[in-house]
């Protein structure tokens, strides 16, 4: 009996594991990551990297300015 019970856990484990691997496959659309054309996939290329005149370059004198970098200004200090 308990044979019987862990050959029937075993089966619906490897059925469930078969469907989420299924589902992992598809997009949202439902087709198939391999359907794509993989020559095609890295066609999205930021404005940034496409147009380098538009991108703005930061100099080490950016970061020395108070307040240039607010995630590394420090805090104010305590009141006394």
């Amino acid at each position: 009996m308990a044979s019987m019970v862990r050959l029937c856990f075993l089966v619906a484990l490897l059925l469930i594991t078969s469907e989420l691997m299924c589902f992992a496959r598809t997009t949202p659309q439902g087709k198939e990551y391999e359907d794509q054309d993989p020559d095609h996939r890295d066609d999205f290329i930021p404005l940034a990297l496409e147009d380098p005149e538009k991108t703005q370059v930061i100099s080490e004198d950016d970061y020395k300015e108070p307040g240039a970098n607010p995630k590394h200004t420090p805090p104010p200090p305590p009141p006394l």
